[in-house]
């Protein structure tokens, strides 16, 4: 095994954990974890994030807060308009289930 080959040598053993961690998500329970490793880069926080679906989720939106801040750079008013979507449940609801745009291929 050397630096050239040790993530084949990790993806073709597969080494896996199972355990169980405290909720602290929601602060009830127990979330039971099962991670299997393929590469050096599996071990990453982010990648540990990704195999955890409620994880997951939180790590998506944090993406996707963040691509709102770097389009939001310089747009006077902006933030004014997402802190009353925020503010108003009912038009929150409404963006939150309006069809999304079609992306341009």
């Amino acid at each position: 095994i050397d630096v050239d080959n040790f993530d084949s040598r990790l993806k073709a053993m597969q080494p896996r954990v199972a355990f169980h961690v405290p909720n602290e998500l929601t602060g009830e329970g127990n979330l039971s974890l099962d991670l299997t490793f393929e590469s050096m880069d599996d071990f990453s926080p982010a990648a540990v994030a990704r195999k955890v679906d409620s994880l997951n989720k939180l790590l998506e939106a944090r993406t996707q807060l963040a691509n709102l801040l770097t389009y939001m750079d310089g747009k006077t008013g902006a933030e004014e308009i997402i802190m009353k979507a925020i503010k108003d449940p009912a038009l929150l609801q409404a963006l939150a289930s309006a069809p999304k745009p079609a992306q341009d291929q």
